[in-house]
């Protein structure tokens, strides 16, 4: 019996060091976490002013950075505009504002973390522009199967055409028809544009044979004509940007051009009640420029 009790008691302290080893290791990993996990704590949300004020051409409004120690770039997006990442390739500090088209009617500026997200800012849009009956992936199945783009019937497609298509093997020379219709985007193929009562958001180029926009079409952007590319705009419309044609003949009747039309000497026709340039001069008065300043 004695024995057996000098036995038991000779494993006690091998016991302790098992014990006293499990206690420092706990203690060890509890540490390591309560350090390493605070660590990795995300940064708080940067505080930044800013607010959403619509334009007077009643489509585009202007993001406006008023303060804040941030810098608005890769980190952000804003939700429910055309161009969710048209910060992206900005650096945009207080003081500084860029334009953008609403598509909804709540905007939402979202800060991105490595493993989270903030809304900085929600903004209301009293009456959104333009509601998408299409985006980029209808356009690219229609030219796919047809090898053009027709827009009709009040549609609105959102989408720059071709820069955000996936073109199939073959399909070259797509040519671009908006007829009483809306595109928020751009256009840069290679086949015509025509434009007829028809909206674009966007810059408008094309090294086909001809541009053409007639019935009070509106462009909110340049029209660039490569080079042997003619540009015919008739019909009260309206560019809201420059018309660049190089080897080319440009030809308006009563337009209006808010920017400067470059074309070479002679290639230029002007008639109508036209109103062209920074100044709003005439057909008489106005004199077209170099297509190499442009």
């Amino acid at each position: 019996m004695f024995g057996d009790l000098s036995t038991r008691r000779a494993l006690t302290p091998a016991v302790g060091i098992v014990l006293l080893v499990a206690i420092v290791l706990l203690i060890a990993t509890i540490a390591s976490y309560m350090i390493f996990g605070l660590s990795d704590t995300n940064d708080p949300a940067p505080e930044v002013a800013v607010d959403l004020i619509q334009r007077g051409d009643g489509f585009t409004y202007q993001l406006e950075y008023h303060s804040g120690s941030a810098t608005l770039g890769n980190k952000t997006e804003l939700l429910g505009v055309v161009d969710e990442e048209v910060l992206h390739s900005e650096d945009l500090r207080a003081g500084q504002e860029i334009e953008v088209i609403p598509i909804a009617e709540e905007v939402k500026l979202i800060w991105y973390e490595e493993d989270t997200s903030y809304t900085l800012h929600t903004f209301t849009v009293d009456a959104v522009p333009f509601e998408a009956d299409h985006l980029c992936e209808w356009a690219q199945k229609e030219i796919n199967e047809h090898h053009d783009l027709d827009l009709v019937d009040g549609d609105v497609l959102v989408c720059d055409v071709l820069e955000e298509i996936d073109l199939d093997p073959g399909v070259t020379s797509v040519d671009v028809d908006i007829d009483n219709a809306t595109l928020v985007g751009t256009i840069d193929t290679d086949g015509d544009v025509n434009l007829d009562d028809a909206t674009v958001t966007g810059d408008i180029t094309t090294d086909s044979d001809d541009i053409v926009i007639t019935d009070q079409s509106e462009v909110y952007g340049d029209v660039v004509a490569q080079p042997n590319t003619n540009i015919d705009i008739d019909g009260d419309s309206t560019i809201e940007g420059a018309v660049v044609a190089k080897n080319g003949d440009v030809d308006l009747d009563g337009v209006t051009v808010t920017g400067h039309v470059y074309v070479d000497d002679g290639a230029f026709s002007c008639s109508g009640d036209s109103t062209l340039g920074p100044n709003e001069e005439d057909c008489s008065e106005y004199d077209s420029k170099d297509p190499g300043d442009y």
